[in-house]
C-alpha cells in the first residue's frame, strides 16, 4: 500500500498534554525539594528536653510502732516481707497502701504519725484522692485499695508548718465524748470545707475523753467566727471556743 502523498494527521491536543506533563514533573521536583529541606531542618533543629524530676529519697521498711525500721542508703528500695509497708523517708512523705491497710492503721505507723487517731490529718492530705469513698462511721477503718499512694506530713514538714503557724492557740471544740463515736461525719464534713480538724485525748477527773477540734486561730474573735461557720456547716449549736496549751498546739498544729 502506498502512503506517499498522504498527509500525516497529528493529535490536536498534544501541546496540552505536553504542558501537563511538564507541570507535573515541576511540581514533583518542587515538593521533593521542600520535603528534603523540612527534614533537614528537623534534624538540625535543637531539641527541647523536659526532664521530670522523680522522688529520689530513700524508702523505709515501715513496721508497726513497736518495731524498728531502717533507711536503706540513698536509693529507693522496697521490701515485700510479711507485715512490711513501703514508705518513703523523711523528705518523701508518700505511703504505698498494702493489703488490709486503712487510714486509721496507716496513721498509727511510727513512720507516718505514730497515732491512729491522727487519721483526719491523713485524710485531709488525700481528700481529693479519697473523695469517692462513702462516709460512714467505719470510714477510718475501711480497707483502702492496694497500691494507692497516699501523701503524709513528715516530721520535718510538720516542724516547718508549726513555725509558719506561729502562736495560734485558740480552737473551736466541736464534740467531746468518752469515745470517738459520732466523730467521723462531722470530721469529714469540716475537712472537706477546708478546716484543720484533729482529735485530741484528755483526762478529766480520772476519765479519758476524746475531743474533736478545729484550729488554729490567733485570738478569740477569730475562733468565734470559725465556730459560727462550723455551727452552720454541721447544724450543731453546742460548739465552743477555748485557748489550748502549747503542748497541744505542738502535737497537732503541724499536721
Amino acid at each position: 500500500m502506498d502512503f506517499r502523498g498522504r498527509r500525516q494527521t497529528l493529535n490536536p491536543w498534544w501541546p496540552v498534554g505536553l504542558v501537563v506533563s511538564v507541570l507535573s514533573i515541576s511540581m514533583t521536583l518542587l515538593f521533593w525539594g521542600e520535603y528534603k529541606k523540612k527534614n533537614q531542618e528537623e534534624i538540625e533543629k535543637p531539641r527541647v528536653v523536659i526532664r521530670i524530676k522523680r522522688p529520689g529519697h530513700a524508702v523505709l521498711t515501715a513496721e508497726p510502732a513497736s518495731d524498728k525500721s531502717k533507711i536503706r542508703g540513698g536509693v529507693q528500695e522496697r521490701t515485700e516481707g510479711k507485715g512490711k509497708r513501703n514508705i518513703q523517708g523523711e523528705a518523701g512523705g508518700y505511703y504505698i497502701v498494702k493489703k488490709g491497710d486503712s487510714l486509721y492503721k496507716i496513721a498509727g505507723f511510727k513512720e507516718v504519725y505514730g497515732d491512729p487517731t491522727k487519721w483526719p490529718g491523713l485524710f485531709r492530705m488525700n481528700r481529693g484522692l479519697l473523695s469517692g469513698m462513702e462516709v460512714t462511721e467505719d470510714f477510718p477503718h475501711r480497707t483502702l485499695p492496694q497500691g494507692l499512694v497516699l501523701q503524709y506530713v513528715t516530721a520535718r514538714e510538720a516542724a516547718e508548718n508549726l513555725s509558719r503557724l506561729g502562736p495560734k492557740v485558740w480552737v473551736a471544740n466541736v464534740l467531746s465524748s468518752q469515745s470517738s463515736e459520732g466523730f467521723v461525719r462531722p470530721a469529714i464534713a469540716l475537712i472537706r470545707k477546708g478546716h484543720h480538724v484533729y482529735m485530741d485525748r484528755a483526762k478529766v477527773k480520772g476519765k479519758e475523753w476524746m475531743r474533736l477540734r478545729v484550729g488554729f486561730f490567733k485570738d478569740r474573735r477569730e475562733a468565734d467566727s470559725a465556730a459560727k461557720e462550723i455551727r452552720s456547716i454541721l447544724d450543731m449549736k453546742d460548739i465552743w471556743v477555748t485557748k489550748i496549751e502549747k503542748e497541744e498546739l505542738e502535737e497537732f498544729g503541724g499536721y
